[in-house]
């Protein structure tokens, strides 16, 4: 078995339909890997800080029995939030998501909460009847839809004195910072010089040390002395790397995810590890094109301000201003129910 070049094109790239089937695919993987959401290395299980203070703020301030529309759930981060701020169930929400999902926790924890998730519905083309919705909430979402399409049918569906609340990606956030520092992280570990390629090459040289005979043939090999050699460089610059820039989660967790293939390579031979890897080099690539997806669909000031005066056409109340945690900028609030 040989390594083989399958990643993923560059969103942006390919028709319209092509990039639309692309992020349905990989977000599906992404929630079936069982994440609960999009900035899990950042946040861990659930989110918190501020990003969560803001939206207790807006569930609070709800109307007992309202009806609320989560557009872009993904695991269903803010239901999740939502359950924690108003655990009485006062509430019904629905959570819609043009990928697949597998919101483990609430099948585990919550499996009599008034939510209802609904897979393959996109923003554009929203299945429910007009002034449906007391609350239309989305998080690092609605911005990745044809803002053309999605607001209209948004407003459509929110009751004329409902409100909105929505957290988008910037253009200048951290998260879309983080994004290039990682992307330029995972080329290097998919390089030909880098951790995963080089690991590859040392799988089946590590199952023959196991026995007497495969470490005689190694004795010998100058082709597994090399491929030694260039992975131990990696390992190397890997830890150049960790110390020189930002973002070095991802370079950690392709270090532990190749410890567990050669731990698989010593207890069962070079074939499983080497299945395993491809698995692991496809996780990299996928989370190499939603980073880049994600870079791509921030949102610039001038996009931010002109948004905001469509929804403040609609919604007069509408409050437009930035989400910080600690000095880094996270994202962007537009809302109509104003933190107390």
């Amino acid at each position: 078995m040989t390594p083989t070049s399958d990643l993923q094109p560059t969103p942006g790239t390919g028709s319209p339909d092509d990039a639309r089937d692309q992020r349905i695919q990989n977000w599906s993987r992404h929630w079936h890997s069982g994440v609960h959401h999009s900035c899990s290395t950042s946040f861990g299980a659930d989110y918190a800080g501020n990003i969560a203070a803001f939206w207790h703020r807006v569930f609070s301030a709800m109307a007992p029995g309202s009806r609320v529309l989560d557009i872009a759930t993904g695991n269903g981060a803010l239901p999740r939030l939502l359950l924690q701020a108003r655990p009485a169930g006062d509430w019904h929400c629905d959570a819609i998501d043009q990928a697949s999902l597998a919101p483990r926790w609430a099948d585990a924890s919550a499996p009599d909460a008034p939510l209802c998730f609904h897979t393959g519905v996109a923003a554009e083309a929203l299945p429910f009847e007009d002034a449906r919705f007391a609350l239309v909430v989305s998080q690092f979402g609605i911005e990745y839809s044809d803002l053309d399409s999605s607001i209209p049918e948004l407003l459509r569906v929110l009751a004329p004195e409902g409100n909105l609340a929505l957290v988008v990606h910037h253009a200048d956030a951290r998260p879309v910072q983080l994004a290039a520092i990682e992307i330029d992280h995972i080329d290097w570990l998919l390089s030909a010089d880098g951790l995963v390629t080089t690991a590859f090459a040392m799988l089946e040289p590590l199952a023959r040390s196991t026995t007497a005979a495969g470490r005689a043939s190694l004795a010998c090999d100058a082709a597994a002395e090399l491929a030694r050699v260039r992975f131990n460089a990696a390992q190397d610059q890997l830890s150049a790397r960790a110390t020189a820039a930002d973002g070095a989660d991802v370079l950690f967790e392709a270090q532990d995810g190749i410890a567990r293939l050669v731990q698989l390579a010593l207890d069962q031979g070079s074939e499983p590890a080497q299945q395993a890897w491809t698995v692991l080099r496809q996780q990299l690539a996928d989370a190499r094109w939603r980073l880049a997806d994600l870079r791509a669909r921030a949102l610039s000031p001038a996009q931010l301000a002109a948004l905001a005066a469509q929804l403040q056409a609609a919604r007069p109340g509408l409050v437009s201003s930035p989400l910080h945690e600690r000095d880094f900028l996270m994202g962007w609030c537009l809302h109509s129910v104003p933190p107390a």
